[in-house]
């Protein structure tokens, strides 16, 4: 180690990224035990999510494919066996005994279950590592963000600020113990920005391939982020007909962001032409999102804060059995009509409530932030005052990574507001960010208010762009 980088601050040596790392894992175990869960080797059940992907990951383990099969006794005994579960337990299940469903699935993606699958492999069928498996990579994505971006400052107390506020976050760490996607898309999500920052720093086209492969990788783990794809060819076509003018300036762009689509094609592109190969038609990013729609404009979203109904989603799925009179259709065939149907349901409740359509969408983008009713007052204004300063130090540190950050957020809640929202859950990934700006502007105050008081190692250094 050289004499410049002995004295340069604690923030840019590679141990306290070890450092941080090892506390959010602390605090992934510490906040398990506010969960419901009796202990961590508790079967899932607790979301609906996590049965699915369970059952995908069951098959995948016995070498079946990415597929569903409720109707396995092998796999339902766990959440209907007399002699595994118990009266209160096996009543709550029965949703479970309800479902007979057999075939590959387009609903869902992959990333997830084929995890999920290799701890089953190597593990047994067991949750606890599982779980452990969340706390690292959750902890992994937040040490690696707050680092990375920490390190684009001088100040200490920007990374510092920021892991100090995310270790309060239930939000994030509540998804830890439970059997869904959440964790590793913080861990996709940390990575994907990490890249793209990178990427933008550098003078080399290369970087916007490597960021591109990121970013498909992160599509595998949440479906709705392929929205994102289709967003940014929006975006980057108006940034060229409205942005730089020179024509190198133009070249330049149009080459990265190819670069970047077509890094983002070499990882998903498979798995979009599998799902084109399994429903039979062209759906390439799925089914889920079409299948989850009318569950986003219906009445009862409009009148429960925007947020997404599962029952919604259910009748129109009953509806399209009645009518359609499935027999011997594979699954995800099946799939896509059900989606094509509650996507028309979704556009007629559209059509006939165009009106309400502004107050749905705004509703979504509040509940997508995590304002909802569900908790106290204080609760509701420390997360108003996070989101302010967040947005105050996305603009101090613009150029740093504020602009990025910005865009990621715009991304999320776009997505949100397009699709639908569900009590904040599909923020979780991009929270970190807030967390990262808020700690900006924390660093910004603490220097302007007390640099007089503060160790002549913290003095004079700059926080902002």
């Amino acid at each position: 180690m050289n004499d410049s980088q002995l004295r340069s601050p604690f923030h840019y040596r590679v141990w306290f990224f070890f450092l941080l790392w090892s506390i959010f894992a602390i605090a992934c175990f510490a906040w398990s035990f506010t969960s419901p869960l009796s202990s961590l080797s508790d079967p899932p059940v607790i979301d609906r999510d996590d049965v699915y992907f369970d059952n995908i990951s069951y098959n995948l383990a016995e070498g079946e494919g990415f597929r569903l099969d409720f109707a396995k006794p092998t796999w339902r005994e766990t959440y209907l066996s007399e002699t595994e579960v118990d009266d209160r337990q096996r009543e709550s299940n029965e949703w479970i005994a309800e479902i007979s469903v057999v075939g590959p699935t387009a609903a869902r993606a992959p990333a997830y279950p084929i995890m999920l699958s290799y701890s089953y492999r190597f593990f047994g069928r067991q949750w606890v590592t599982p779980r452990l498996i969340n706390f690292g990579l959750l902890s992994l994505g937040l040490a690696l963000i707050v680092f990375y971006v920490g390190r684009q400052f001088e100040s200490p107390l920007v990374p510092v600020i920021a892991s100090l506020t995310l270790l309060g976050d239930f939000g994030i760490f509540g998804f830890a113990t439970k059997i869904v996607t959440e964790p590793m898309a913080v861990f996709a999500v940390a990575g994907l920005f990490v890249t793209v920052v990178a990427a933008s720093r550098s003078n080399s086209f290369s970087p916007w391939l490597v960021a591109g492969l990121a970013f498909g990788a992160a599509t595998l783990v949440r479906s709705n982020m392929n929205s994102w794809v289709l967003m940014l060819i929006v975006l980057s076509a108006i940034g060229l007909t409205i942005g730089p003018r020179l024509v190198g300036e133009r070249r330049t762009f149009f080459g990265k962001f190819l670069l970047f689509l077509l890094g983002t094609v070499i990882v998903a592109g498979p798995w979009w032409y599998r799902n084109c190969q399994v429903t039979k038609h062209f759906e390439p990013l799925g089914t889920g999102g079409k299948i989850g729609w009318v569950g986003g404009y219906c009445d009862e979203a409009l009148d429960r804060g925007g947020n997404w109904q599962l029952h919604a989603v259910l009748k129109q799925q009953n509806l399209s059995i009645e009518s359609r009179q499935f027999r011997d259709t594979p699954l995800a065939v099946r799939e896509y009509y059900m989606g094509r149907d509650s996507f028309q349901a979704g556009i007629e409740w559209m059509k006939s409530n165009w009106k309400s359509i502004p107050k749905l969408m705004v509703l979504k983008a509040i509940s997508h932030l995590g304002f909802y009713n569900h908790f106290h007052i204080a609760i509701t204004l420390i997360n108003l005052a996070m989101m302010i300063s967040a947005c105050i130090g996305f603009v101090m540190s613009w150029k740093r990574f504020g602009g990025w950050a910005t865009l990621v957020l715009f991304l999320s809640i776009a997505t949100a507001m397009i699709t639908w929202a569900h009590y904040g859950r599909y923020s979780i990934p991009v929270r970190p960010l807030i967390h990262l700006g808020s700690a900006v502007t924390g660093a910004w105050l603490i220097h302007s208010l007390f640099e007089n008081w503060l160790p002549d190692w913290l003095k004079h250094i700059q926080v902002t762009s």
